[in-house]
């Protein structure tokens, strides 16, 4: 077997045990199948998109940075309500778009999976490292969100403006969603062509 296959097989077990064990977010896995059933791709990590709550200085801050609430669905304001009342220095709503990581065996199959994506609506979608026997792209949307609730202890938000910001944040996470099945779709409609 060469290295290409037995790096896909490696790679496809893995997300079939993260299946089994819970880990995968079950409504990006029609998209993943969909793109490991071609000959010239396969994944390695994914996210179907997510509401998040965060304890941090700044949104970007990966290293001061604790997630205290994850949903990969729609939430409820009572679910985001209850972090509210602990005592947190800074916390901000974030809303996460999907995101999966593909390697590809070759720079035209490359090419041409980021022109689906992109045409799919997944406009920050790109050649993420190049190797000589492998390239790795990065198929991203836009839809993201990041506002804070409370900085420096003080609470931003009152009742009503949390329901806003809550109803906002699900439309964005739909919106991404929306992404992955018009990918999904195009994969269906065109994915045969694009390992030629």
């Amino acid at each position: 077997m060469d290295p290409w296959e037995l790096r896909k097989r490696q790679f496809l077990s893995k997300l079939e045990g993260d299946l089994k064990k819970g880990k995968l977010d079950e409504d990006i896995l029609g998209v993943l199948n969909l793109i490991n059933s071609l000959k010239c791709y396969y994944t390695t990590s994914s996210c179907s998109g997510r509401i998040e709550l965060t304890v941090a200085k700044w949104p970007g801050d990966k290293f001061g940075m604790k997630v205290v609430g994850k949903w990969h669905r729609e939430v409820e304001v009572r679910e985001v309500e209850k972090y509210l009342n602990d005592a947190y220095e800074d916390l901000w709503l974030l809303v996460q778009p999907p995101i999966i990581h593909v390697v590809s065996s070759g720079l035209i199959q490359a090419d041409r999976l980021i022109k689906l994506a992109r045409a799919s609506g997944f406009k920050h979608s790109g050649i993420q490292s190049l190797r000589e026997d492998r390239i790795v792209l990065e198929i991203m949307g836009s839809e993201r969100m990041e506002v804070p609730l409370i900085v420096g202890g003080r609470l931003l938000v009152n009742e009503s403006r949390l329901k806003e910001l809550v109803e906002v944040a699900n439309f964005i996470l739909r919106k991404g969603k929306e992404k992955l099945r018009k990918l999904s779709s195009s994969l269906r409609e065109y994915g045969g062509r694009l390992c030629d």
